[in-house]
Parts: structure tokens; sequence; C-alpha cells
């Protein structure tokens, strides 16, 4: 640890009003508790904390600490209490909303408070939250614990590699370590504080973890806190002797206190491993399957992914992903993983995708995997699973028809035979389903019309929350905007003729309407089409684009081809903007001309354009649609329907075989 910590001075700042008091339990290793400290002072500052330094009658340095660590609380106490009584007087002290229990033979890193803090400010529900603890050789200490019906526990992943993705999710836990252990300041003083029945230590935080559920909090496991945990510095790891004894003996008592929940909850030792590490026991298991981690910012159908997944834990499913890349986009990756979803990603997965897959088959009761190159990808791994789960098939959009209606505007002969084919590989997918999905009727329609067998459904591309859908002022906007991926050749095609031959006719009524063209991945042919009255931003995160949104008076959607529901124009509704685009645009969507402005050639596209800059009329009565409209076509209730009637129920019966 260095000479230096024997004379190191570290300053805290003072703060009347801490969010979180930091109670650091503390006998003797006086370089190990500056240690803890200065990297507490070092990582913490975007938290309001206090430090309290529950100090258990030290005989070294430690008695005279406060000489040398400024802005700190020291509690001491008279004679030697142990650990759990020592915790309890150092909380007698705190001033915060939480309070985080940290053992002095600990190293916090960048980010550690923060995170675990967002937990219990986003999630009422939450009781009591811990971090990833490693060892100081980086190896995982502990990634959540472990409890079996005889009261025994596992450090669940410990010496393994801390990278693996089912140590990277948030999830539930029985319960977390005490050498790192944050829970609301209210619960604790509700559940009394640390059970002294433990006195002196062990098995004081899982009990308390018990108490919590029963009190109807949850214990979660917050991978993105990390935490050096130097175990056994205090008091070694010999079960047969010194403070470790106390271990067996708290076992012991801890079962009989817990005995009713333990044989009710809990599996015997080391068995339903899957179930037991993030108590999913009661959970129905959907693996989520795309082409890569949804970039919900940057394309419609990763959006569309992205929302269906967050619906999915919002409903109660446990829920895995699997990218065909097995790359661990960021920041994406770890979005999903904040959702509590566990991300099945990098190398080790990809080469043992086979392996997984069989060893989880009747743990996965139901895979929902996007777009045909995807399913083509994982269709014969999927089929050898045994138990076969339900399998349901999202195509986004039908390629063969995208593909036959771009042969119709470009006149392009070579895309027939890739029409083709794409209809050839499509339906034999279609026939190796439980259940296919589109968001448009009229693609159900055409699938129906040529397999009539087929369990086939239309469902929401956006599912939201019923918000009110912002006021629009058309006074207070200005200028045209175009949202689109550029990775989808529609999206070019569609700019490029709004750009060559719709827009003169608007400039030459209203010379000052401006256009910006927004969207990932833009090609070089479209930077080009910047001009005086012709912005390319390319990609803008979410805020800005809301911002744009605020500001713009109309959207255009001047797509010629395509498929499917556009998720651009569901989007533009939710904003409260009015939106001009085509028949292929507004395709899918009942009753469109309600709520759209169609028009499909250059003329007709300009003139509605100029009648939203000069009819309020027309537009209100559009506007004035908007709220029902979303309400009934991409409500979450209408999804939670179609979901539960083909993946089952959230809740399981069956609780593992």
């Amino acid at each position: 640890l260095g000479a230096d910590l024997d004379t190191m001075v570290l300053t805290f700042p003072a703060d009347r009003n801490p969010r979180v008091s930091i109670i650091v339990p503390v006998y003797n290793q006086y370089r190990m508790t500056m240690f803890c400290l200065r990297s507490v002072l070092k990582h913490s500052a975007e938290v309001d904390y206090e430090i309290i330094l529950a100090d258990d009658a030290s005989t070294d340095l430690t008695s005279s600490i406060e000489e040398r660590v400024q802005g700190i609380t020291v509690e001491r106490a008279k004679g030697n209490l142990g650990f759990v009584r020592n915790c309890n007087a150092g909380a007698g002290r705190a001033r915060g909303e939480y309070l985080l229990f940290l053992n002095n033979d600990t190293g916090v890193t960048e980010g550690w408070l923060s995170s675990l803090v967002n937990i219990l400010d986003e999630r009422d529900e939450v009781g009591i939250v811990g971090p990833k603890l490693l060892f100081g050789s980086g190896e995982l200490q502990e990634a959540g614990g472990i409890i079996w019906d005889d009261a025994s526990g596992w450090n669940f992943g410990r010496m393994d590699d801390a990278g693996k993705p089912e140590y990277n999710y948030v999830k539930e836990t029985d319960y977390v370590s005490g050498a790192c252990l944050l829970v609301r300041s209210s619960l604790w003083q509700q559940l009394g504080g640390f059970d002294e029945r433990f006195v002196p230590a062990y098995y004081e935080d899982t009990d308390i973890c018990f108490a919590a559920r029963e009190a109807g909090f949850s214990v979660i496991y917050q991978p993105a806190s990390h935490v050096y945990h130097f175990e056994g510095v205090t008091n070694g790891t010999d079960l047969e002797s010194g403070v470790k004894q106390h271990q067996v003996d708290n076992q012991v008592k801890f079962r009989d206190k817990w005995q009713t929940v333990l044989e009710r909850d809990h599996y015997p030792n080391a068995e339903c491993l899957f179930q037991a590490r993030d108590r999913s026991r009661s959970k129905r298991t959907i693996l989520v399957i795309d082409h890569y981690v949804p970039s919900f910012d940057k394309d419609a159908g990763s959006r569309s992914t992205w929302l269906y997944l967050q619906l999915f834990v919002e409903m109660g499913y446990n829920v895995k992903f699997i990218g065909a890349n097995f790359f661990p986009h960021k920041p994406y990756t770890e979005a999903l993983q904040q959702l509590g979803i566990e991300v099945l990603v990098g190398e080790a997965m990809a080469r043992n995708l086979d392996s997984w897959l069989a060893d989880h088959a009747s743990d996965i009761h139901a895979v929902y995997i996007h777009r045909p190159h995807v399913a083509e990808q994982f269709l014969a791994p999927l089929s050898r699973m045994n138990p076969k789960p339900t399998l349901i098939f999202f195509g986004h959009d039908l390629h063969y028809l995208r593909k036959q209606r771009e042969l119709d505007v470009t006149g392009d002969v070579s895309i027939v035979s890739e029409a083709k084919e794409w209809r050839r590989r499509e339906y034999k997918l279609f026939d190796a389903m439980d259940h296919v999905y589109y968001p448009s009727q009229i693609e159900i329609d055409e699938i129906h019309a040529n397999a009539p067998g087929l369990s086939l459904q239309a469902i929401p591309l956006y599912v939201s929350d019923d918000l009110p859908v912002p006021v629009y002022s058309q006074a207070e906007r200005s200028g045209m905007l175009f949202v689109g991926g550029f990775n989808h050749p529609p999206n070019a095609d569609g700019i490029h003729w709004f750009v060559e031959q719709v827009l003169p006719l608007v400039r030459e009524k209203s010379p000052e309407l401006q256009l910006h063209i927004v969207g990932s991945n833009i090609p070089d042919e479209v930077k080009t089409l910047g001009s005086e009255g012709v912005v390319v931003h390319g990609y803008l995160d979410e805020q800005a684009l809301l911002d744009l949104y605020s500001e713009i008076r109309l959207v255009i959607v001047p797509l010629r081809f395509g498929a499917g529901v556009k998720g651009k124009v569901v989007e533009a509704l939710q904003r409260g903007v009015p939106v001009v685009t085509t028949s292929i645009g507004a395709e899918g969507l009942p009753d469109a001309e309600r709520v759209l402005h169609v028009a499909d050639d250059h003329v007709a596209f300009a003139q509605e354009i100029l009648s939203i800059e000069s009819n309020d009329a027309v537009v209100a009565d559009k506007l004035s649609h908007f709220q029902e409209y979303l309400a009934l076509n991409f409500s979450k209730a209408r999804a939670r329907e179609i979901v539960v009637r083909d993946f089952g129920e959230p809740v399981l019966e069956v609780l593992c075989e």
C-alpha cells in the first residue's frame, strides 16, 4: 500500500445536506483505511456525500485519524463492538437520504457511487443495491449473491472473467455483500438496522436483504459500479478461527430465521443456476435476436426493437438479447444491460452459440427473431434446441415486396432476380416459424394470400406510453425536416427526388422555406445536396433531434418505394408535427389521410406543403386527431395483448425442471 499513506493528509468537501452517508467501519488496518478513503475522495465527486468513520476501538494510527483526514465524522466506540454493532452505531450519525456501508478493505472506481444512487433514484421499488466486486487482480469476486435453500451461499461468478455477459446486466439478486451495500435510510430505519442476532459479523448483509424483500422492496446488483474488495484483510479466511468462525454459526441462525422463505423461494444447492442468479424462477424467458444491438437513435428498425425490449422488461419477462454480429456496440449495449437485459456478446459467445442454446433449451421459452438474413443465420441451431421454444419472426418490412416496388420506380431489370430470391427465402422462413409478425396489415394480407395457413399478425411498429402530443404553433416554427437512416436505400432515393423535383416548386412560392436533412450514415451523394436552402445535418443525438422537431413547421417523407410502416412517420406524429408523405410513406397506417397529407407526384407533393404554409384550418384538423390516432394504433395495451397471446404470460407456473 505504500508508506506515504502513513503521512497522507486528505480533505473531504464539507456538505451540510449529503444525499449519501458513506459509513466505513474500521478496526485498525490504518493504511488500508487511508487507501479506501483516498479512492472515495478521487472517484465520488458527482454525488453529494458525507463520510462517517465508525472506529471500533482501534489501537493503531486510526485512533487519531481525524488529525490527518479533514471533513469526516468519526464515531469512535469505547470498546470493541464487532462489525454489526459498529455499523449500527455509525449509521446513527448519518444524515443522508441513502446509507452506504463500505468496508475499509476496498478501493472504488470512477462512477461507482453515481451508478448505485441512480438505481434508487429511478426505481422506487428498489430498497438495496450493490456493485460488482472485484479482486485486486481484476478477477470477479461477486456479481450478486445466491442463497440456496439450506442457507448456504455463493458469490456468483467468483474467480471468473468479470467481462462475461452473465455478470454485466442489472438484475435482482438474493443479496449484495456488506462490503459495499447502499440502502434507503428510511428502509434502514424501518428494519432497525443490521439484526444483532448476527453479532459480531456474517450473514447480517444477507439478512437485511431478505428483510428488505419481506418489506416489499427488491435487491439489485449494479454491474456498472466497480469496487475492488481485498477480501480477508480484516478477518482472514479461516472458518475455524477468529471472527470468521461466526460465518458457520450465523448460517444456522439465518436458516432458522428464514426457513419458510428458503423453502418457498430458493433452490437446492447448485440447482437451477440460470434462474437462481437473477431470481427469475417465476419468469418466462424471452431470447430476442436482431442484426446488432439496437442503435435506437439511428434507425427506425432499431428503435422498434428497443421499444419492444423495454416493453418485455416492463411486462415482467426475463429477457436475453443476441446481436447477430456479437459486438458490444457502445453505448447501446450498456443501455440494454441497465434495463436488466443480459446481452450475449463477445467472441466466446459467438464461438459457443450452439452449446449455449443447447444448454439453455429448457430455460428459453420463446425466441423473437428479427429480419430474414438474421433468421437464416440462427435457424439451424434454434431448430436443434430440445425442448424447442416458440419461434416468432418479425420481418420489419417484406423485402421482396420492397424490391418489386423499387423495380417499378427505377426500371432496373437486375432487381427482378433479387426480388424473386427474397420471396423464396422469406416464405421458406415463414414455414419454420410458429408466428410471423409485420408492422403493416398490407404485408400480412400479401403473405396470407400466398400462404393462408400461417399464423400472421400485424403489430405496432412503435409502442409508447399515452403521452400528450406537444402543442403545435405554426407561427413560431419554420422549415421542413427529413429524417432517415441512409443504410436504407429508399431514403436516399426519396430525398434526391424531393430536392430535385419537389423543392424547386415549393421555392417558387415560399423561397424562405429551408430543408433540414437528418440521418445516420449519410452518403456523399446526399451530402452534395446541401445548399443555401438545404442543411445536411447528418446524425443528431436524441435531444438535438427533439429540439429540431420543436422548431420545424412540417416533416416530409418522400418515399417512392419501400414496404411496411415507416418509423419516421410515426415519430413525427408523436412529436405533433404535420407530415407530408407519399402513399408508400403512409402504407400500413389505417385511415392515414385522417392525420397525414398524402401525395404521390411531385406537383401534388409541393402543393400539400404549400397548403400547410397557407391553410391553418387544414393543419389544425389533422393535428386534432394525432393523440387519439396514436393511442388507437401504437399503444402498449394493444402490443401487450399480442405478446401475451403468442409469447405466453410473463409469470410461469413451472419454476425449473
